[in-house]
């Protein structure tokens, strides 16, 4: 049976209420320069897609969704990194989430980093 790990995807966007609506207004009126691809590619204007949604459900794992401002010394959003031993370990780096150009694509990429990395 696979261990129960803890995952950290780190959002290239600020915490808060405010910085949400923002970041939605961003989203819909100017899609290309919206910095955070994590936030595209998992995100609608403002709720999760729900085929991202159901892939995180489907995880043996705890997953949590932090903002770049949540998690000093974390590597350059956005990222999934895994809490190991009280270290803080990459497994997808910013330039690998933007290698990806669908949702499907990002879901296979994390797939096979959690089974590579066992």
């Amino acid at each position: 049976m696979d261990r129960i790990r803890e995952l950290l995807f780190v959002y290239d966007a600020t915490s808060g209420a405010w910085n949400g609506i923002l970041d939605a207004a961003h989203k819909l009126l100017s899609p290309a320069t919206y910095s955070c691809h994590l936030c595209t590619l998992t995100y609608g204007a403002v709720t999760m897609r729900r085929r991202w949604s159901g892939f995180i459900k489907s995880l043996p794992h705890d997953v949590q969704f932090i903002y770049r401002d949540q998690l000093a010394g974390a590597p350059p959003p956005p990222a999934l990194l895994e809490r190991r031993d009280g270290a803080l370990l990459t497994l997808l780096g910013r330039a690998e989430i933007e290698a990806c150009k669908t949702l499907d694509t990002l879901v296979a990429r994390v797939r096979d980093r959690l089974a590579s990395d066992v």
